[in-house]
């Protein structure tokens, strides 16, 4: 073995080989043996980003009173991990570090100072988290959504928010989730670790999605001191680890002042809910509205209203503003109206009839988008009217209104 004065190596092999530790002035930088349970050597400080990512085999660890640091990705994806022991000594756990194991309780050390991002994300099994006194930083997204996993076990958790130390014991009791969250709802705090944002970096951030699995889902208007002050969905992305599918309830924060919804990936949502005191958005019968130009801006994909009556004041129907939604059977536009967004009534293919007021002077192209409607669908438009004009010139088959 060639050693110089820059690199030093130190080889750990263990009985029958199954143990093998590529060591680095102290630091573990790899693990490239197959054992069951390891015992990290007394010789490491510190254990390397990565040095057990992906092992399938490791299932219980004990780690030295040497060891103060856990770094980046050091046992993620070590799906077999189910016993952890850690020394008094430790005191960073670096971000991923432990994310995707089979962990079911851990107790962190009495010295521990920070735990970074994501440090236990998508540990499924962990129901039980001890977290100490001494924490000084704790990063977004720690732990898994525990409260969501498994509902029906005890957990005892102390949280830490993400800008300042914020402290919250979470009882769940044998009844299950839904009894526990009618005696103690979710704090904002708690909603927080459920959403995927973006920092805006004007202290501001966007939320792009949901990651819980609550069917009533709160998008809280704080992240640690900053406001959460939009929604965009449309830029999200696979890597968001999103689970809107699950939602039938959305409610938006008092504090939001932009949106760019479609709700693409939302398609059990029913209802749209802004909070009390809420300057630019509103919401009536499920249905979110935008105040500046009185906009009707999206109805969910699952509402189940049937007959849609739009409020009077309403001057505009934004573009996607039905899509797919299978359970809109008439709608009622006011008198008033100004514009229809293009494919404001794409998919709805249970859309049984459209009267357009005689006041709308603007409606986008493909209205009902490229998949058909009802054989029995009814156009109703006033003679000398746009909509009559725009009907026309689409081919769309139309009847005037006496």
């Amino acid at each position: 073995v060639w050693v110089d004065l820059l690199t030093l190596f130190l080889f750990w092999f263990l009985g029958n080989q199954e143990a093998v530790f590529l060591i680095r002035f102290g630091v573990l930088k790899q693990y490239l043996g197959s054992a069951a349970e390891v015992v990290i050597p007394s010789e490491c400080t510190s254990i390397g980003d990565r040095a057990f990512k992906g092992n399938q085999t490791l299932r219980r660890l004990v780690v030295p009173g040497s060891v103060k640091k856990i770094g980046e990705a050091a046992f993620q994806d070590c799906v077999a991990l189910e016993q952890l022991e850690l020394p008094e000594s430790l005191q960073t756990i670096g971000s991923s570090a432990f994310s995707n194991c089979a962990l079911t309780e851990v107790r962190l050390p009495s010295n521990l100072k920070r735990i970074e991002s994501f440090a236990f994300d998508y540990c499924e099994k962990l129901w039980r988290l001890e977290l100490p006194e001494s924490l000084e930083y704790c990063g977004a997204d720690f732990v898994p959504e525990l409260w969501d996993y498994l509902p029906d076990l005890l957990k005892h958790a102390r949280y830490c928010g993400e800008v300042q130390m914020e402290e919250h014991l979470l009882e769940l009791e044998a009844a299950g989730l839904a009894e526990w969250r009618k005696r103690k709802p979710l704090t904002a705090a708690q909603w927080r670790k459920l959403w995927a944002f973006r920092d805006n970096k004007d202290g501001t951030y966007t939320a792009k999605g949901y990651r819980g699995q609550f069917s009533h889902a709160v998008l809280p208007d704080k992240v640690g001191k900053f406001v959460v002050s939009a929604f965009d969905d449309e830029n999200s992305t696979f890597n968001d680890k999103l689970s809107h599918g699950v939602l039938r309830t959305l409610t938006l924060p008092a504090s939001l002042t932009a949106a760019n919804i479609r709700f693409d990936l939302m398609h059990n949502l029913e209802r749209i809910e802004v909070a009390e005191g809420c300057a630019d958005f509103f919401s009536q019968d499920g249905i979110l509205y935008q105040t500046k130009g009185m906009t009707l801006l999206r109805c969910p994909k699952a509402w189940k209203g049937g007959l849609c009556v739009v409020p009077k004041h309403v001057k505009s129907i934004a573009p996607w503003a039905f899509e797919d939604c299978q359970g809109l059977t008439e709608v009622k536009l006011p008198e008033g109206l100004k514009s229809i967004g293009y494919n404001a009534f794409s998919k709805c293919r249970n859309l049984q009839e459209l009267i357009v007021p005689a006041s709308v002077t603007e409606i986008g192209s493909q209205l009902f988008g490229s998949f058909g409607l009802r054989e029995n669908f009814r156009l109703r438009v006033f003679a000398g009217s746009y909509a009559e004009e725009y009907a026309k010139e689409n081919n769309l088959k139309f009847e005037i209104v006496e």
